[in-house]
């Protein structure tokens, strides 16, 4: 049974007293006044002798595992996504200055500045002279294409707006002139005094390596020169005291085997270059590219098609006056670059 609060009031308090003062035979006087009492009240549910509730003290972390809570509180880092593996760029193996059209007709290392318009002629026919000369004294097979061939089936010449010439070879060709003849110089000599047009000219080849029988002696002479008809209809007998000598360049461009066109930078495969002024024949070298798939079907890295009875047998002919070789199916090769009026359209922006 639960004790209940007893509460004493003033009033008993002065009751209390004074029945006491009766019962004694002494009468003690008794102060009216009062104090108040303070009650108190006694919860009767709070335990007995109740205890203070003091905190445990925080468990010591090994600072082991402290250091794993913090690298569990950050953020992972994302893995790193492999880098795909990249081919390295190819780099170009030309250099041409090619700020403009014209001025990338031009080797950069043998670059001196443009040549005039009006002397574009005779150094370009002087290239294609000495590059078929020298081929032909070598054995290689080349034939005239691109724009030198459309000259060729108009007058034989160059075309008076041409800032390049354009010939062909095969790969195994461009392979052979690359185990044996890769950067070689090749000496030409022609005469001043003579028609530019069919004037004659020597070419020392003697200098470049390889034999010759047209060598040209230090008196402008020439030695052991072939017939007018085996030359090419080209007149090789002699020289004079004003004959100019030039110096070219053969350079076949390591590229040459890639099977596709890359990254465009070495389309051209080889160059014939004058190195007195760095203007250049372009040699692009034709294989069959997909045997499997289109037998027959020979290309260069700049995907111009041909069938090998296009190609050849090659035909010989003459062009800028020495001897020259074309393809079997000329007028099929022209039309399907240029166009059927190609052959027959007589105006041009000169």
């Amino acid at each position: 049974m639960s004790a209940v609060p007893i509460v004493v009031t003033e009033v008993e308090v002065v009751i209390a007293t004074a029945t006491a003062t009766a019962a004694d035979s002494e009468v003690i006087p008794v102060s009216t006044e009062t104090s108040p009492v303070k009650t108190e009240t006694h919860d009767t549910n709070l335990p007995e002798n109740p205890r203070k509730t003091i905190p445990s003290p925080p468990k010591e972390v090994p600072k082991e595992k402290e250091k794993e809570k913090e690298k569990q509180k950050k953020p992972k880092p994302k893995p790193k996504q492999k880098q795909k593996d990249q081919k390295p760029k190819e780099q170009k193996y030309f250099h041409e200055p090619g700020w403009d059209l014209e001025s990338g007709h031009y080797d950069s290392r043998f670059f001196q500045g443009k040549v005039p318009y009006e002397q574009h002629r005779p150094i370009l026919r002087h290239l294609i002279r000495s590059y078929l000369t020298t081929f032909r004294e070598l054995g290689v097979d080349t034939w005239l294409a691109h724009g030198s061939l459309l000259g060729w089936w108009w007058n034989g010449r160059i075309m008076p707006w041409d800032y390049d010439l354009d010939v062909q070879v095969s790969v195994a060709t461009l392979a052979f002139l690359g185990e044996r003849y890769n950067r070689s110089i090749h000496f030409y000599e022609y005469d001043t005094d003579e028609d530019e047009d069919l004037g004659s000219f020597t070419l020392d080849t003697q200098a470049a390596g390889f034999p010759s029988t047209h060598i040209s002696t230090t008196d402008g002479n020439v030695t052991n020169a072939e017939s007018d008809d085996e030359a090419g209809g080209v007149n090789n007998t002699a020289t004079t005291t004003k004959a100019i000598k030039k110096m070219y360049l053969l350079d076949i461009n390591p590229h040459y085997g890639a099977l596709t066109k890359g990254n465009g930078a070495n389309v051209i495969d080889a160059r014939w270059i004058d190195t007195s002024n760095g203007m250049f024949i372009d040699i692009t070298g034709l294989r069959e590219r997909d045997v499997d798939k289109n037998p027959g079907v020979w290309s260069c890295k700049n995907n111009h098609r041909y069938r090998t009875g296009e190609l050849w047998p090659l035909r010989r002919t003459e062009f800028e006056g020495v001897q020259a070789w074309i393809p079997y199916a000329f007028d099929k090769v022209l039309t399907d670059e240029y166009g059927p009026k190609s052959l027959v359209a007589e105006e041009w922006a000169g």
